[in-house]
């Protein structure tokens, strides 16, 4: 999984600041025990240990704890969020300060994180595209694509 992340980020230049480190795996809780296992594994419902100093891997609820929270796309601001029983997390955040126990409520490639990081490698390939495109038209051309109301 982690092979993906750089390789998606590889030259990625976008708006969307990249967490410093992508969640790979996550400590699942099943029959009283903790099981190490990747964040591609880990399914709706279940129930996963975030310790502080962890990024949350998957999009979900507090079912036991309280924490401060930093959310992935502050940009370097530090602004810590308190979030217990019954709030929701979202993939990616920080957490700050205490352990917590939070129930699953979707997979890792339909998590917030995921959602956002896809949504802006798409925005950064248009725009890649559409410099490709624009290299082969003259600059007295580029009008011509144009309807001529837009630029009044």
């Amino acid at each position: 999984m982690k092979m993906l992340w750089e390789k998606l980020w590889k030259g990625f230049t976008g708006a969307v600041s990249m967490p410093g480190e992508v969640p790979t795996h996550a400590f699942v809780l099943s029959g009283g025990e903790e099981h190490w296992v990747e964040t591609v594994n880990v399914c709706p419902g279940d129930t996963l240990l975030i310790y502080p100093g962890e990024r949350v891997p998957v999009d979900g609820v507090i079912v036991e704890g309280q924490s401060f929270l930093e959310p992935w796309e502050q940009k370097g601001k530090i602004s810590l969020v308190s979030r217990g029983v019954g709030d929701k997390v979202y993939s990616g955040s920080l957490n700050r300060s205490a352990q917590l126990k939070i129930k699953a409520v979707r997979p890792a490639e339909k998590s917030f994180l995921q959602r956002r990081l896809t949504k802006a490698m798409k925005r950064e390939a248009d725009k890649a595209q559409a410099a490709i495109l624009l290299q082969f038209y003259r600059a007295d051309d580029v009008g011509s694509l144009f309807p001529g109301d837009i630029f009044m």
